[in-house]
């Protein structure tokens, strides 16, 4: 028998706080991440020690965590065409370096800051999403810029201006 509460921890040392048993039996632990901490990036082991009254311990590797704070970002992107007039249907695409919870949401904004174009649902192919819109008379004409908001599956939140804009140019030649 156990003599003593199971201790977890991470290989080489930062240890899990113990919590009260749910239903007063069992043993509960949480560990409060941090960003910046030494256990960013690569996995890490957690392994659970126990000790009997002797003081024989044991320690059984429970499996591996990674922790996560980095924000997605684009892998690819693309805009086509980059010049329109009414009638173009432009259709632009995203693929995400990592995996997301929701498509990301696209923002197709006018130099002027109160013109925006809605996109409206992506088709998705693995972490690629994809837009497209027909360009109708009643856009304005001007040069817009897209920004993309991803959040990925470890709650990650990032806005990822395009380097490419889109030209509207509905005025006729004189």
């Amino acid at each position: 028998p156990v003599d003593h509460p199971p201790l977890v921890l991470f290989r080489g040392g930062r240890s899990w706080t113990r919590e009260a048993p749910a239903g007063g039996s069992g043993f509960s632990f949480r560990y409060l991440a941090a960003r910046g901490t030494d256990l960013e990036g690569p996995s890490s082991p957690v392994v659970v020690q126990l000790e009997d009254a002797a003081g024989n311990k044991t320690e059984q590797e429970l499996g591996s965590v990674v922790f996560d704070f980095a924000a997605p970002k684009l892998a690819s992107q693309s805009m086509t065409p980059d010049k329109a007039t009414a009638g173009t249907t432009v259709t632009v695409s995203v693929t995400a370096d990592a995996k997301l919870t929701d498509a990301p949401a696209p923002m197709l904004a006018a130099a002027n800051g109160q013109t925006t174009l809605d996109f409206g649902e992506a088709s998705q192919a693995g972490q690629t999403y994809q837009w497209s819109r027909k360009i109708q008379e009643g856009d304005a004409s001007g040069t817009y810029t897209l920004a993309v908001t991803m959040k990925d599956v470890a709650g990650n939140r990032g806005e990822v201006q395009l380097s490419q804009s889109l030209d509207i140019d509905r005025i006729a030649p004189t």
